[in-house]
């Protein structure tokens, strides 16, 4: 509340006995958490929306008005956005940015190509507001613990494929059930308030038969799904005809430890799949895991990998419009030494031009190398 009135005082001393005034009234109305919730709401349109925003959204503090903020269950992406980004920022470290999805609503619009995440403009899964909140942070971390643990990383593998979507809904649900255990560790306190949720969101499944319309293919993949929400326990409501198959994918897969493991083990379940399960795949709705979008991924590592040859190439072409001078040796009169010498470190690949070291990170030293062989450095490009 003080911070609130702090970050306003900046800008205008009469906005902060305004605010005050809001404030006051929303203390009549609103319990302490859903103050906490509309205060938080508050600062979020503030930092993502600015000051007219977050002014409209704190004059709306009649009782009725308020009781109507008490009420929806709705929550909406504009509002918690700077908060997810902040969350994020916290967990890794990393300035993750958070943007709207296509999709209107629902967690199976939530996906990321890696700097981005992208999610629902809102979302109304669950009738309390607190529950639409917490799918949003999972949907956030979810997306993060894919990007850190390695998920994104294969993107060429999924045309390989004769039903890609097939391979792709697999590969989603086998690297959902690996990274459980990252995010017990990583987010512990989030990870147990989460429990309630997949117990919920199993209970609207509830695939004990096959449907009419359903081929035993489509089946799989539900029990294999309903395996991770239930996190392995007995009783989830999958087909009985696949559940011995179903078990063994998601036992091994909680034993993997890195996303190479599970692309190895997704061919193998492909291979089981598509041997034992007749009939066509009909997609299935993987709401609470959201989606993995390999073309966006590769568009945003080909776009990473051209900025980095383009930062080398300057930094070459610099050092050649430079005159020769050793490392020992003054700069020429009237000139500043642009790149600073350094000294080489071990374990780590340098190109030297002129008496300087141009240090050659790995993914750069891999595209270099593939020029030299005369391959394409950025497979789906034409030749750079």
């Amino acid at each position: 509340m003080l911070a609130l009135c702090w970050q306003l005082s900046n800008t205008s001393s009469d906005l902060v006995s305004k605010t005050l005034r809001h404030i006051k009234n929303a203390v009549s109305v609103l319990s302490p958490g859903e103050l906490e919730d509309w205060l938080g709401r508050a600062f979020d349109l503030l930092d993502s929306s600015g000051l007219d925003a977050v002014a409209s959204f704190l004059e709306r503090s009649a009782a009725a008005e308020l009781a109507a903020f008490k009420d929806s269950a709705v929550v909406r992406l504009e509002e918690v956005s700077a908060r997810l980004e902040v969350y994020l920022k916290g967990l890794s470290g990393i300035d993750f940015r958070v943007s709207a999805s296509a999709g209107l609503s629902g967690p199976g619009n939530c996906y990321t190509n890696g700097p981005t995440i992208f999610l629902p403009r809102e979302i109304n899964a669950f009738d309390a507001a607190e529950k639409n909140l917490l799918l949003y942070r999972l949907a956030a971390v979810h997306k993060w613990a894919q990007a850190a643990g390695g998920t994104l990383a294969p993107p060429l593998l999924f045309p390989l494929f004769a039903d890609r979507q097939l391979a792709l809904d697999l590969y989603n649900i086998l690297e959902s059930i690996r990274l459980d255990a990252f995010l017990e560790r990583q987010v512990p306190g989030l990870f147990e308030k989460t429990r309630p949720l997949r117990t919920e969101f199993l209970s609207r499944r509830q695939l004990k038969l096959i449907p009419s319309g359903q081929t035993k293919k489509t089946v799989f993949v539900e029990g294999l799904f309903e395996l991770y929400l239930a996190m392995g326990q007995d009783g989830a409501p999958y087909n009985v005809e696949i559940a011995g198959g179903a078990m063994k994918a998601w036992q091994k897969a909680r034993r993997h430890e890195s996303a190479a493991e599970g692309a190895l083990a997704l061919f193998e379940l492909y291979r089981l799949v598509e041997g034992s399960c007749p009939g066509l795949y009909m997609p299935i709705d993987t709401s609470y895991i959201g989606v993995i979008r390999p073309d966006e991924v590769r568009h945003e590592q080909q776009k990473e990998a051209l900025a980095r040859r383009r930062r080398f190439e300057e930094t070459v072409e610099e050092i050649l419009d430079m005159p020769d001078f050793g490392p020992g040796a003054p700069a020429p009169a009237g000139r500043k030494r642009a790149i600073p010498f350094r000294s080489a470190e071990p374990g780590k690949t340098y190109l030297f031009i002129r008496g300087r070291l141009i240090e050659l990170d790995p993914e750069l030293l891999k595209e270099l190398s593939a020029g030299e062989r005369g391959e394409n450095p950025f497979p789906g490009r034409g030749a750079c």
